[in-house]
């Protein structure tokens, strides 16, 4: 019934997988400390969870934890937490909020897709494994060298230029973003997952150097997945690269630099 809220019991330590898995009427859920794991997709699909209470002490969100919890709106992720499991913190439509805590040193990829109702992203002070380019809207690992999410409704750019050190493009990074029109990756970038660059209505270069070798990736495997969705998304790379060479069996168009022609 509406405004149910569930209390996990004491001397609880572990909640199984699929706990919660698409609960219908819980609007609020409240786990207490003591309880250090929690299983693979555990509330995913509680689309009516307002509210969330997980222990400080929790150390890792696992697989697809929160994963379309639509709703959710009053949840801050805990304290002493150290992994964020792949696609734990996806399709989070109304989450405002969200601050990586300081002691987090592992993000899976597929995070962070389809947030679009947070007005605040921030790292804790003290974190030494990742940083947020708020002026950007970018956040990477401290040394800059994987792009894990540009939230791009938070920092609306037409031209981002990509800092020099970045090796990786998250699958899904840039996906939906509706204001940018050109992307530059750095000489030494390696790596541009699965559709990076997809449902960007308005991208029209993305500059990519002879250094990039893996196209199309998820989680490092190699791969030929899309990277873009529409026609005027154009890759800009020297004739004979990796890219261009990927782009002329995917049927991607492709251009040289004008430096290069």
């Amino acid at each position: 019934s509406e405004g149910t809220v569930y209390t996990l019991p004491a001397n609880v330590s572990r909640i199984e997988e699929y706990a919660f898995y698409g609960d219908g009427e819980l609007r609020e859920i409240r786990i207490p400390e003591g309880v250090t794991e929690i299983g693979d997709l555990c509330f995913s699909g509680d689309n009516y969870l307002v509210s969330l209470t997980l222990p400080d002490g929790l150390a890792e969100l696992s697989y697809g934890a929160l994963e379309s919890c639509y709703s959710l709106l009053d949840f801050d992720l805990p304290k002493g937490l150290k992994t964020i499991g792949e696609g734990a913190l996806q399709a989070i439509f109304y989450l405002t909020h969200l601050t990586i805590p300081a002691g987090v040193t592992d993000i899976e990829q597929m995070n962070f897709l389809m947030m679009h109702g947070l007005e605040e992203v921030s790292v804790a002070e003290g974190s030494t494994s990742f940083t947020y380019d708020a002026e950007n809207g970018l956040l990477m690992t401290a040394d800059k060298a994987r792009l894990l999410h540009c939230f791009f409704h938070l920092a609306p750019q037409k031209e981002i230029i990509l800092p020099e050190g970045m090796k990786t493009i998250d699958p899904f990074a840039f996906h939906y973003d509706v204001t940018v029109e050109k992307i530059v990756l750095p000489e030494g970038a390696e790596t541009i997952g699965l559709l990076a660059f997809g449902i960007c209505p308005k991208l029209t270069e993305i500059v990519i150097p002879q250094s990039v070798t893996a196209i199309g990736t998820v989680e490092g495997q190699a791969g030929s997945g899309s990277i873009t969705s529409f026609a005027q998304n154009v890759l800009v790379t020297p004739e004979g690269s990796p890219a261009w060479d990927w782009a002329q069996k995917t049927g991607v168009t492709v251009k040289a630099p004008e430096t290069n022609e």
